[in-house]
């Protein structure tokens, strides 16, 4: 017993505490990114449906902050496309209502694309095409926005 008291105490000690202070300056919030490399369709929606579940805690904060962008470049892309559509249409149109809301600026690399031979021309209006996600990442870096 005392072993397993000491090493939650351990744990504890060890866990960084985060909070926020009201005085926090929140004119510049932080900007994020993500860079998307997912093999399944669960997996995009499991990240599709943890974001919404995160704005939805917090509706009066929509819109107040720049949106989170997600850079797909992997087998995910497919699944976008309209060939896919009814196999994932709850996914599909998750991620255009979060991009509607301005929680999200989901974008598709062209490049990553081809070499899936996957046809952007067909993507859902939604999505931004990219020429490259390399010299997008640079740019959004140069503007102050970080990985998460």
């Amino acid at each position: 017993m005392r072993a397993l008291i000491l090493f939650c105490l351990m744990v504890v000690s060890l866990t960084p505490v985060v909070a926020l202070e009201p005085e926090e300056d929140i004119t510049n919030p932080a900007l994020y990114m993500a860079d998307i490399f997912l093999e399944k369709s669960e997996e995009v929606k499991a990240l599709l449906q943890k974001v919404s579940d995160f704005a939805s805690a917090r509706p009066e904060q929509i819109g107040e902050y720049p949106p989170i962008v997600l850079m797909f470049h992997g087998p995910e892309i497919r699944y976008f496309q309209p060939t896919f559509y009814q196999q994932n249409q709850k996914m599909v149109d998750l991620a255009a209502k979060l991009d509607a809301l301005g929680v999200i600026d989901m974008r598709v690399c062209q490049r990553a694309s081809d070499i899936l031979r996957v046809d952007t021309s067909k993507m859902p209006k939604f999505i931004e095409i990219v020429p490259d996600s390399g010299p997008v990442f640079q740019d959004l870096k140069a503007q102050g926005y970080t990985y998460f």
